[in-house]
């Protein structure tokens, strides 16, 4: 606990331990002769950053990094080379970290630890490496994290860099597909004529092709951008949870033709 007296301008300042975990509660009480007051630091409502259209960050991080890899895509048995730069952040000041190697780790889509190893860092902040996706590899969303060491986690490691990369089985497409509307809007209860138009990426039109088509109606909400918060989606609070947050739209219709 610590104590003070206000100024003349009703200001007072106190010196208070460094806290690692920014969320935790603080209050201030005010207690004089004829005087009380009570301050605390979750009554928030009204001055939030957000609510002022700003960006605000409790835990800035020491060190940035940025992580890329050749394609956001690959099969398995297929090489992964990824880079990334690394810089000591001071607010919006950008230095060489100084360090010269930093841990790269890779995760799969069940978790597991797929590569670990520690890479050479360049005096300009650069570092890269490959990995080698297994021939049986599981398909999914792999990550990519680069770690600093530092004093942030028990472990002596702090998650500094994240980059997700995709592993499947798949193949380049034939042919694209385009839908163009007679009308970018209509009134409710008129027809609506769409053409549909299929070419090859290698020239040429895909005939006497079996289209089939479905219509999905997604209700319209309005986007409010001012001050505060106001919410105009009509909710049917009576229909439980699959109204409030389910996703998707519903069909109106379906059928089939020719192209």
């Amino acid at each position: 606990m610590k104590a003070g007296t206000t100024d003349k301008d009703g200001l007072v300042t106190l010196d208070t331990p460094r806290v690692s975990d920014l969320y935790q509660p603080m209050f201030a009480v005010l207690q004089a002769d004829n005087q009380f007051g009570l301050g605390f630091s979750g009554w928030s409502d009204g001055i939030d950053p957000y609510q002022f259209g700003q960006n605000f960050n409790y835990y800035p991080e020491k060190y940035r990094t940025y992580l890329y890899t050749d394609r956001p895509i690959y099969r398995p048995d297929q090489p992964v080379y990824f880079r990334g730069v690394l810089r000591q952040q001071n607010d919006v000041t950008y230095t060489p970290a100084g360090l010269t190697e930093i841990p790269i780790k890779i995760l799969d889509p069940n978790g597991e630890s797929v590569f670990e190893k520690t890479v050479p860092v360049t005096q300009y902040g650069t570092f890269s490496g490959q990995f080698d996706i297994a021939s049986d590899a599981p398909l999914g969303y792999y990550q990519l994290q680069a770690t600093i060491p530092g004093d942030e986690t028990s472990d002596g490691l702090q998650p500094n860099g994240n980059l997700t990369f995709g592993v499947a089985e798949f193949r380049l497409p034939e042919f694209q597909v385009n839908v163009n509307p007679s009308a970018d809007a209509v009134v409710q209860g008129d027809n609506l004529k769409l053409t549909v138009n299929s070419t090859y990426f290698f020239g040429g039109a895909v005939s006497n092709a079996k289209v089939d088509y479905t219509v999905v109606a997604n209700p319209y909400f309005f986007q409010y951008d001012g001050n505060g918060y106001y919410d105009f989606e009509d909710f049917n609070y009576d229909e439980g949870a699959s109204e409030l947050y389910g996703g998707g739209g519903e069909q109106v219709a379906s059928g089939s033709g020719c192209n």
